[in-house]
Order: structure tokens, then C-alpha cells, then sequence
């Protein structure tokens, strides 16, 4: 089975006591595609510890990351995702 990872970052005007960062891991088998979870995280710890998660109930190589501009620009959230499901490809 394969499975889409989207990651973004809230924007920094909703922040006030808001989630930081939002994900969704989708369910991809041909024209079905179903949204599996939905997940908002305040912080980098916890974000890391779901996606190493994922990364282990699903496999590494079954989880597609979509490399956003809006995801390569973030250090921190890139360095995070890389080190689980390893690094973007080049643009």
C-alpha cells in the first residue's frame, strides 16, 4: 500500500496558543485516495515522534513525502522529515 505525507507550517499569525505545524497522511491505491490522518502538533518533538511513527507502522519506503516549497524553506521541519523518510529530491 502507499501513503502520501502533506506537511505545512501554521502561519505565524494564528500561533497564539495554536498548533505549529499541521499533517496529513493520505492512503494512495490507484483513484482511491483516502485522508488516514489528520494531526496538528505545537511543537517539533511531538511532530517527530508521529512521524517515526508512521515511518514504522507503515514503512519508510511506502510513505511518498510532497516536498512543498513551503516544506523545503523550513530548516527545522526539512532536517525532521529527512531524517525519518530521508531527504527531498532535487528540485
Amino acid at each position: 500500500m502507499a501513503f502520501r505525507l502533506l506537511l505545512k507550517r501554521v502561519d505565524a499569525q494564528q500561533q497564539d496558543q495554536q498548533p505549529l505545524f499541521s499533517a496529513m497522511l493520505w492512503s494512495v491505491e490507484g483513484a482511491d485516495t483516502r485522508l488516514l490522518e489528520w494531526k496538528d502538533f505545537t511543537g517539533t518533538v511531538p511532530l517527530g515522534v508521529w512521524l517515526a511513527g508512521v515511518a514504522g507502522r507503515h514503512g519508510r519506503q511506502n510513505v511518498s513525502v510532497d516536498w512543498t516549497d513551503q516544506l523545503r524553506a523550513d530548516a527545522r521541519l526539512t532536517e525532521i522529515v529527512a531524517g525519518i523518510f530521508g531527504p527531498p529530491p532535487a528540485p
